[in-house]
C-alpha cells in the first residue's frame, strides 16, 4: 500500500509539473516559432502541438526571413537535401506563399534556379536581402531578370554564382538602394573591368566584399573614387593587387575597415578551395562584355 501511495504521489507531482502549452501567451508562442524559423515550423513538430500553435504558425511575419543554409540540416530526416527538387518545391509552395508578400530576406544554397528565384521575387515585392550560395544553376540572364524585380534590394551576396559586367550594371540601375555587396567567385573572378562597372553603377555602396578576385590597384582606386560612401572594403585573397604607399594610406584614411590580400581569412564563412566542379555546371560560362 505504501508503495502504491508513493507512486501515486509521484504521478500526481508529474502531472502538476506538466506544462499546458495552451496557457502560454501568444507573444511567447510566436517568439518560439520565430526561433524555430520557417523550415523548423513546417518540418518540425511545432504545428502539431495544438490548433492554436497550428494557426499561429501561419502568421506571415514568421516568414519574413528564410535561411535554408542555416535550418535545413536540422530537419534533414524530413527534407531530402540532396534531392534537387525537394527544397525548391518546399520554398515555392509553402514558405514563400505563407509569407504573403512580407518576405524581406532569403538565403539559398545550391538549390537556387532561375525559375525558383522568379517565383520568389514575383511574390516578394519587399525583398531587401538576397544571398545566393553556390547556386550554379542561376544563369546570368536569369539573374538580370530577377534584379529588375527587386527595386528595394539593399543587400546582395553572390558566392560562386556566375555574373558579368552587364549583371553589375543591371544591379546598379534597378537597385538604387543597394549598399552592401559581396562578390566571392573563385572560379569566375572579377577583374578591373567589373570593378569599373561597380564604381560607375553603385555609388551608394557602404560595404563591398570582393573576396578571392583578380583586381589590380587600378580597380581599387576606381572603386574608391566612384563609391564616396564606402566604409568597408574586403579584398582578401585578391593577389593581383599591391597596396602600398599612397594607395595604402588613402585606403586606411578613407575606410573604417580595410582588409586586403594576405590578411587572415580564418573568419571567412566558407571553405575557399572546395566545389571545383563549378565550371562544368554553369551553362553560360562565356564572359559577357
Amino acid at each position: 500500500m505504501v508503495t502504491a501511495t508513493v507512486e501515486e504521489e509521484e504521478e500526481k507531482q508529474e502531472q502538476e509539473q506538466m506544462r499546458d502549452w495552451l496557457e502560454l501567451p501568444r507573444d511567447v508562442i510566436c517568439l518560439i516559432l520565430m526561433k524555430l524559423g520557417p523550415i523548423g515550423i513546417l518540418y518540425g513538430t511545432a504545428q502539431s502541438v495544438c490548433s492554436l500553435w497550428r494557426n499561429l504558425s501561419k502568421e506571415p511575419h514568421l516568414y519574413q526571413s528564410i535561411n535554408v543554409l542555416k535550418n535545413v540540416s536540422e530537419f534533414s530526416p524530413k527534407v531530402d537535401y540532396f534531392d534537387s527538387y525537394s527544397i525548391p518545391n518546399m520554398i515555392k509552395e509553402e514558405v514563400v506563399d505563407r509569407s504573403n508578400g512580407q518576405l524581406v530576406e532569403i538565403c539559398l544554397e545550391k538549390e537556387g534556379t532561375d525559375g525558383l528565384l522568379h517565383y520568389i521575387v514575383d511574390k516578394s515585392t519587399s525583398l531587401k536581402c538576397l544571398r545566393l550560395l553556390f547556386c550554379y544553376l542561376v544563369s546570368r540572364n536569369g539573374l538580370m531578370e530577377i534584379i529588375r524585380k527587386v527595386p528595394l534590394l539593399e543587400k546582395l551576396e553572390l558566392y560562386r554564382t556566375s555574373f558579368s559586367v552587364n549583371v553589375i550594371a543591371e544591379i546598379g540601375q534597378w537597385c538604387p538602394r543597394l549598399n552592401y555587396l559581396v562578390l566571392s567567385c573563385q572560379y569566375f573572378p572579377i577583374s578591373d573591368k567589373q570593378a569599373f562597372a561597380i564604381a560607375k553603377n553603385m555609388p551608394n555602396l557602404h560595404s563591398l566584399h570582393l573576396y578571392g578576385n583578380s583586381l589590380t590597384n587600378n580597380g581599387i582606386e576606381t572603386i574608391l573614387e566612384g563609391c564616396p560612401y564606402l566604409e568597408h572594403l574586403e579584398m582578401r585573397r585578391c593577389y593581383k593587387m599591391d597596396v602600398r604607399g599612397e594607395l595604402l594610406k588613402k585606403c586606411l584614411e578613407r575606410l573604417k575597415i580595410f582588409r586586403y590580400s594576405n590578411d587572415p581569412a580564418t573568419d571567412y564563412e566558407f571553405d575557399f578551395d572546395v566545389v571545383s566542379y563549378l565550371a562544368d555546371v554553369i551553362s553560360d560560362s562565356t564572359d559577357e562584355e
